[in-house]
Order: C-alpha cells, then sequence, then structure tokens
C-alpha cells in the first residue's frame, strides 16, 4: 500500500491525473534519462536511481534503502 492510493483520479476528456504507481517505473526511467527534460529534476541519471525518486515519490523509498543496506 502506498501513500498514493487514497488520492482520488481526477478525469476529464483528455487527462487522467493520479498518484504514482510503481508500474510508472518505465515513464521514469526514460523521463530520467533524457537530461534535456530531467534537468531541473536532478537527471539524467541511470534506471536505478530512476527507481529510487519513484520508490521515494510511492512512500517506500526508505524500503529501497533498507533492502539495498543503506540504512
Amino acid at each position: 500500500m502506498t501513500i498514493y492510493e487514497h488520492i482520488p483520479t481526477l478525469k476529464t476528456e483528455r487527462l487522467d491525473l493520479r498518484g504514482p504507481r510503481s508500474e510508472d517505473f518505465p515513464v521514469y526511467r526514460d523521463f530520467f534519462a533524457d537530461a534535456a527534460a530531467s534537468h531541473f529534476y536532478g537527471g539524467p541519471m541511470e534506471a536505478d536511481r530512476a527507481w529510487r525518486v519513484l520508490a521515494t515519490d510511492l512512500g517506500i523509498g526508505h524500503c529501497v534503502d533498507m533492502a539495498a543496506g543503506r540504512l
């Protein structure tokens, strides 16, 4: 369970706005791999760091750090 599961989804004809999900990783990976797109967000970065950004956004970043022995 993530902290975003209780965020409602806002839907319009052209947009679905929702909280992040783990299946969003390919989008995070591609965004952070693009230097121009991610410049103001700490990028570019490798896929493992992009996963940590997503994990933090999901509220599970501390679990990722613990599993990697960083905490």
